[in-house]
Protein backbone atom coordinates (compact mmCIF):
# COMPACT_ATOMS: atom_id res chain seq x y z
CA UNK A 1 0.00 0.00 0.00
CA UNK A 2 1.25 3.47 -0.85
CA UNK A 3 2.26 5.49 2.20
CA UNK A 4 2.55 9.26 2.44
CA UNK A 5 4.96 11.46 4.36
CA UNK A 6 2.39 12.02 7.12
CA UNK A 7 1.46 8.35 7.48
CA UNK A 8 5.12 7.29 7.53
CA UNK A 9 5.93 9.83 10.23
CA UNK A 10 2.91 8.80 12.33
CA UNK A 11 3.83 5.12 11.96
CA UNK A 12 7.36 5.85 13.15
CA UNK A 13 6.00 7.79 16.14
CA UNK A 14 3.63 4.93 16.98
CA UNK A 15 6.55 2.47 16.95
CA UNK A 16 8.45 4.67 19.39
CA UNK A 17 5.63 4.97 21.92
CA UNK A 18 5.99 2.63 24.88
CA UNK A 19 3.07 3.26 27.23
CA UNK A 20 4.99 1.91 30.21
CA UNK A 21 7.92 4.30 29.92
CA UNK A 22 7.42 6.91 27.21
CA UNK A 23 4.34 9.04 26.72
CA UNK A 24 2.89 10.08 23.39
CA UNK A 25 3.83 13.69 24.10
CA UNK A 26 7.47 12.72 24.70
CA UNK A 27 7.83 10.92 21.38
CA UNK A 28 5.88 13.57 19.51
CA UNK A 29 8.64 16.05 20.35
CA UNK A 30 11.03 14.11 18.09
CA UNK A 31 9.37 14.41 14.63
CA UNK A 32 12.45 16.13 13.21
CA UNK A 33 14.66 13.21 14.25
CA UNK A 34 12.21 10.64 12.84
CA UNK A 35 11.62 12.65 9.67
CA UNK A 36 15.36 12.84 9.04
CA UNK A 37 15.67 9.08 9.46
CA UNK A 38 12.65 8.38 7.24
CA UNK A 39 14.42 10.25 4.46
CA UNK A 40 17.75 8.57 5.16
CA UNK A 41 15.96 5.21 4.97
CA UNK A 42 14.52 6.09 1.57
CA UNK A 43 18.01 7.07 0.39
CA UNK A 44 19.37 3.79 1.79
CA UNK A 45 16.72 1.79 -0.05
CA UNK A 46 17.67 3.47 -3.32
CA UNK A 47 21.26 2.39 -2.66
CA UNK A 48 20.21 -1.12 -1.64
CA UNK A 49 18.12 -1.47 -4.81
CA UNK A 50 20.92 -0.16 -7.00
CA UNK A 51 20.01 -2.62 -9.76
CA UNK A 52 16.55 -1.09 -9.91
CA UNK A 53 17.04 2.39 -11.29
CA UNK A 54 14.49 5.19 -11.28
CA UNK A 55 12.82 6.44 -14.43
CA UNK A 56 12.26 10.07 -13.46
CA UNK A 57 10.28 12.94 -14.84
CA UNK A 58 12.27 14.53 -17.72
CA UNK A 59 14.04 17.82 -16.99
CA UNK A 60 14.15 20.59 -19.57
CA UNK A 61 16.75 23.29 -20.22
CA UNK A 62 17.64 25.85 -22.90
CA UNK A 63 20.99 26.16 -24.60
CA UNK A 64 22.82 29.50 -24.61
CA UNK A 65 24.56 30.85 -27.69
CA UNK A 66 28.28 30.17 -27.36
CA UNK A 67 27.98 28.29 -24.05
CA UNK A 68 29.62 24.86 -24.10
CA UNK A 69 29.02 23.53 -20.54
CA UNK A 70 25.81 23.39 -18.48
CA UNK A 71 25.12 22.50 -14.84
CA UNK A 72 23.15 19.37 -13.98
CA UNK A 73 19.63 19.57 -12.52
CA UNK A 74 19.56 19.11 -8.73
CA UNK A 75 20.04 15.53 -7.56
CA UNK A 76 21.33 14.30 -10.92
CA UNK A 77 23.15 10.94 -10.99
CA UNK A 78 23.46 9.78 -14.60
CA UNK A 79 22.07 10.26 -18.10
CA UNK A 80 19.64 7.93 -19.79
CA UNK A 81 18.97 10.26 -22.73
CA UNK A 82 19.64 13.85 -23.80
CA UNK A 83 17.87 15.52 -26.71
CA UNK A 84 18.08 19.03 -28.16
CA UNK A 85 15.48 20.22 -30.64
CA UNK A 86 16.76 21.52 -33.99
CA UNK A 87 13.86 22.61 -36.11
CA UNK A 88 11.49 19.67 -36.38
CA UNK A 89 14.20 17.17 -35.44
CA UNK A 90 14.92 16.04 -31.88
CA UNK A 91 17.60 13.33 -32.08
CA UNK A 92 19.21 11.79 -28.97
CA UNK A 93 22.77 12.96 -28.34
CA UNK A 94 25.55 10.41 -28.03
CA UNK A 95 27.01 10.28 -24.53
CA UNK A 96 30.82 10.16 -24.46
CA UNK A 97 32.79 9.57 -21.28
CA UNK A 98 36.36 9.95 -22.57
CA UNK A 99 38.19 13.22 -22.00
CA UNK A 100 40.47 12.31 -24.89
CA UNK A 101 37.54 11.84 -27.26
CA UNK A 102 36.03 15.13 -26.10
CA UNK A 103 39.33 16.96 -26.64
CA UNK A 104 39.64 15.53 -30.14
CA UNK A 105 36.16 16.79 -31.00
CA UNK A 106 37.22 20.30 -30.02
CA UNK A 107 39.89 20.17 -32.73
CA UNK A 108 37.30 19.61 -35.45
CA UNK A 109 36.27 22.77 -37.28
CA UNK A 110 32.55 21.98 -37.47
CA UNK A 111 30.49 24.79 -38.99
CA UNK A 112 27.04 23.30 -38.44
CA UNK A 113 24.69 23.69 -35.51
CA UNK A 114 23.35 20.16 -35.21
CA UNK A 115 23.92 18.87 -31.61
CA UNK A 116 25.65 15.49 -31.62
CA UNK A 117 27.42 14.69 -28.35
CA UNK A 118 27.05 15.24 -24.62
CA UNK A 119 30.03 14.92 -22.28
CA UNK A 120 29.24 14.38 -18.55
CA UNK A 121 31.74 15.75 -16.03
CA UNK A 122 31.62 15.88 -12.23
CA UNK A 123 29.47 19.00 -11.88
CA UNK A 124 28.34 19.82 -15.41
CA UNK A 125 28.05 18.47 -18.95
CA UNK A 126 29.31 19.68 -22.30
CA UNK A 127 27.49 19.84 -25.64
CA UNK A 128 29.21 19.44 -29.00
CA UNK A 129 29.18 21.38 -31.18
CA UNK A 130 28.90 24.49 -29.02
CA UNK A 131 25.34 25.81 -29.46
CA UNK A 132 24.94 28.67 -31.90
CA UNK A 133 21.29 29.28 -31.07
CA UNK A 134 18.88 29.04 -28.17
CA UNK A 135 17.31 25.58 -28.34
CA UNK A 136 15.14 23.46 -26.04
CA UNK A 137 16.83 20.44 -24.44
CA UNK A 138 15.44 17.53 -22.46
CA UNK A 139 17.29 15.34 -19.96
CA UNK A 140 16.09 11.91 -18.91
CA UNK A 141 18.35 10.49 -16.25
CA UNK A 142 18.64 9.01 -12.78
CA UNK A 143 18.22 11.27 -9.78
CA UNK A 144 18.44 11.04 -6.01
CA UNK A 145 15.03 10.87 -4.32
CA UNK A 146 13.72 14.19 -3.07
CA UNK A 147 13.41 14.49 0.69
CA UNK A 148 9.87 14.22 2.03
CA UNK A 149 8.85 17.09 4.27
CA UNK A 150 5.33 18.29 3.37
CA UNK A 151 2.35 17.34 5.53
CA UNK A 152 -0.55 15.71 3.69
CA UNK A 153 -3.07 18.22 2.33
CA UNK A 154 -6.76 17.41 2.97
CA UNK A 155 -8.59 20.76 3.12
CA UNK A 156 -11.85 21.16 1.19
CA UNK A 157 -13.67 18.73 -1.09
CA UNK A 158 -13.26 17.77 -4.75
CA UNK A 159 -15.21 16.62 -7.77
CA UNK A 160 -13.73 14.44 -10.51
CA UNK A 161 -15.51 12.89 -13.48
CA UNK A 162 -14.74 9.28 -14.35
CA UNK A 163 -12.28 9.02 -17.28
CA UNK A 164 -11.39 12.71 -16.91
CA UNK A 165 -8.19 14.34 -15.60
CA UNK A 166 -9.42 17.64 -14.14
CA UNK A 167 -9.93 17.81 -10.35
CA UNK A 168 -12.19 20.67 -9.26
CA UNK A 169 -12.00 21.76 -5.64
CA UNK A 170 -14.33 23.57 -3.28
CA UNK A 171 -12.71 25.66 -0.51
CA UNK A 172 -9.35 24.23 -1.59
CA UNK A 173 -6.00 26.01 -1.83
CA UNK A 174 -4.16 24.07 -4.51
CA UNK A 175 -0.68 25.37 -5.35
CA UNK A 176 1.82 24.83 -8.16
CA UNK A 177 4.12 23.05 -5.68
CA UNK A 178 1.62 20.16 -5.69
CA UNK A 179 2.68 19.16 -9.21
CA UNK A 180 4.29 15.73 -8.94
CA UNK A 181 2.59 14.82 -5.68
CA UNK A 182 -0.08 12.14 -5.38
CA UNK A 183 -3.88 12.47 -5.22
CA UNK A 184 -6.34 9.96 -3.78
CA UNK A 185 -9.95 9.87 -2.64
CA UNK A 186 -10.47 9.28 1.10
CA UNK A 187 -13.29 7.85 3.17
CA UNK A 188 -15.07 9.36 6.17
CA UNK A 189 -12.09 8.46 8.36
CA UNK A 190 -9.59 10.18 6.05
CA UNK A 191 -8.28 6.78 4.89
CA UNK A 192 -7.17 6.68 1.21
CA UNK A 193 -9.40 4.48 -0.94
CA UNK A 194 -9.07 3.62 -4.60
CA UNK A 195 -6.10 4.36 -6.82
CA UNK A 196 -3.40 7.01 -6.45
CA UNK A 197 -2.86 9.52 -9.27
CA UNK A 198 0.08 11.82 -9.83
CA UNK A 199 -0.69 15.52 -10.28
CA UNK A 200 0.70 16.79 -13.58
CA UNK A 201 -0.51 20.40 -13.76
CA UNK A 202 -1.82 23.28 -11.67
CA UNK A 203 -4.41 25.74 -12.95
CA UNK A 204 -5.72 27.56 -9.89
CA UNK A 205 -6.44 27.19 -6.18
CA UNK A 206 -9.49 25.12 -7.15
CA UNK A 207 -8.25 23.23 -10.22
CA UNK A 208 -5.47 20.71 -10.85
CA UNK A 209 -4.84 18.08 -13.52
CA UNK A 210 -4.01 14.42 -13.00
CA UNK A 211 -1.28 12.71 -15.02
CA UNK A 212 -3.63 9.86 -16.00
CA UNK A 213 -7.38 9.44 -16.35
CA UNK A 214 -9.45 9.00 -13.19
CA UNK A 215 -10.70 5.41 -13.24
CA UNK A 216 -13.00 5.34 -10.20
CA UNK A 217 -16.66 6.34 -10.20
CA UNK A 218 -17.31 10.07 -10.54
CA UNK A 219 -16.69 11.98 -7.31
CA UNK A 220 -18.84 14.87 -6.13
CA UNK A 221 -17.98 16.74 -2.95
CA UNK A 222 -15.55 14.04 -1.87
CA UNK A 223 -12.81 14.22 0.71
CA UNK A 224 -9.28 13.58 -0.56
CA UNK A 225 -5.58 13.70 0.20
CA UNK A 226 -2.68 15.22 -1.75
CA UNK A 227 0.66 13.99 -0.49
CA UNK A 228 4.33 13.36 -1.00
CA UNK A 229 5.11 9.65 -1.21
CA UNK A 230 8.34 7.64 -1.54
CA UNK A 231 9.26 6.84 -5.14
CA UNK A 232 9.88 3.22 -4.26
CA UNK A 233 7.82 0.11 -5.01
CA UNK A 234 4.76 0.26 -2.75
CA UNK A 235 5.56 -3.09 -1.14
CA UNK A 236 8.59 -1.44 0.48
CA UNK A 237 6.74 1.47 2.07
CA UNK A 238 5.55 -0.34 5.21
CA UNK A 239 9.14 -1.08 6.28
CA UNK A 240 10.42 2.51 6.18
CA UNK A 241 9.19 3.52 9.68
CA UNK A 242 10.92 0.51 11.28
CA UNK A 243 14.39 1.67 10.33
CA UNK A 244 13.58 5.22 11.51
CA UNK A 245 12.27 3.85 14.83
CA UNK A 246 15.37 1.65 15.17
CA UNK A 247 17.53 4.77 14.91
CA UNK A 248 15.45 6.37 17.68
CA UNK A 249 15.91 3.39 20.02
CA UNK A 250 19.59 3.05 19.13
CA UNK A 251 20.17 6.77 19.74
CA UNK A 252 17.99 8.84 22.11
CA UNK A 253 16.48 5.81 23.91
CA UNK A 254 19.75 3.83 24.24
CA UNK A 255 17.80 0.58 23.86
CA UNK A 256 19.92 -1.65 21.63
CA UNK A 257 17.63 -4.66 22.03
CA UNK A 258 14.53 -2.87 20.72
CA UNK A 259 16.58 -1.23 17.97
CA UNK A 260 17.77 -4.67 16.84
CA UNK A 261 14.21 -6.01 16.79
CA UNK A 262 13.07 -3.19 14.53
CA UNK A 263 16.07 -3.59 12.23
CA UNK A 264 15.36 -7.32 12.02
CA UNK A 265 11.80 -6.56 10.95
CA UNK A 266 12.99 -3.96 8.46
CA UNK A 267 15.29 -6.46 6.75
CA UNK A 268 13.38 -9.74 7.16
CA UNK A 269 9.81 -9.03 8.30
CA UNK A 270 10.58 -11.00 11.49
CA UNK A 271 11.56 -9.31 14.77
CA UNK A 272 13.61 -12.32 15.84
CA UNK A 273 15.50 -13.01 12.62
CA UNK A 274 18.98 -11.41 12.60
CA UNK A 275 20.00 -13.10 9.32
CA UNK A 276 20.72 -10.91 6.31
CA UNK A 277 21.42 -13.59 3.71
CA UNK A 278 19.87 -16.66 2.20
CA UNK A 279 16.29 -17.21 1.11
CA UNK A 280 14.61 -14.50 3.15
CA UNK A 281 10.95 -14.14 2.22
CA UNK A 282 9.90 -11.05 4.20
CA UNK A 283 11.02 -7.50 4.79
CA UNK A 284 13.12 -5.41 2.44
CA UNK A 285 15.44 -8.31 1.66
CA UNK A 286 12.45 -10.47 0.75
CA UNK A 287 11.31 -7.87 -1.78
CA UNK A 288 14.85 -7.64 -3.13
CA UNK A 289 15.07 -11.44 -3.51
CA UNK A 290 11.70 -11.51 -5.23
CA UNK A 291 12.83 -8.90 -7.74
CA UNK A 292 16.04 -10.75 -8.45
CA UNK A 293 14.18 -13.99 -9.16
CA UNK A 294 11.42 -12.61 -11.35
CA UNK A 295 11.47 -12.56 -15.13
CA UNK A 296 9.90 -10.12 -17.57
CA UNK A 297 6.88 -12.30 -18.26
CA UNK A 298 5.01 -11.39 -15.10
CA UNK A 299 6.21 -7.99 -13.86
CA UNK A 300 7.41 -4.53 -14.84
CA UNK A 301 11.12 -5.26 -14.44
CA UNK A 302 13.59 -4.64 -17.25
CA UNK A 303 17.14 -5.89 -17.76
CA UNK A 304 19.97 -3.78 -16.39
CA UNK A 305 23.31 -5.46 -17.14
CA UNK A 306 24.83 -7.00 -20.26
CA UNK A 307 28.38 -8.27 -19.89
CA UNK A 308 31.17 -8.02 -22.44
CA UNK A 309 30.32 -11.40 -23.97
CA UNK A 310 26.73 -10.40 -24.63
CA UNK A 311 25.36 -12.70 -21.93
CA UNK A 312 22.55 -11.15 -19.91
CA UNK A 313 22.67 -12.30 -16.27
CA UNK A 314 19.55 -12.42 -14.13
CA UNK A 315 19.84 -8.89 -12.76
CA UNK A 316 16.84 -6.67 -13.24
CA UNK A 317 15.57 -3.19 -12.65
CA UNK A 318 12.14 -1.71 -12.20
CA UNK A 319 10.97 1.50 -13.82
CA UNK A 320 9.90 3.89 -11.11
CA UNK A 321 8.76 7.49 -11.11
CA UNK A 322 10.52 10.25 -9.27
CA UNK A 323 9.18 13.02 -7.04
CA UNK A 324 9.74 16.56 -8.32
Amino acid sequence: MRETYSTLLQAAIDLCIDSSTVSTSTVSTTPVFLSRNINSTIQFMFSLFKNYKTQPIPRTFNTVIGQKFYHYPPGFLSFESVTISTGNITPPLTVINSQLQWDRLQEINYSGDFPQYVFPRQSDFGIYPTPKAVRAGTIVGNFLPQALSVTDYTSGTVSVTQNAQIVTGVTTSFTSSMIGRWFCQTDANAIPIGNWYRISAYTSATSITLESFFEESTLTGSTFVIAQSPELPEELHEYIPYRAAAAYYRGPRRDASRAQEYMNYFYTGDDGNPNRGGGIKGGVLGVLNEYKNKGRSNNQLTRLHINKNGYIPEAWRTTLTEAP
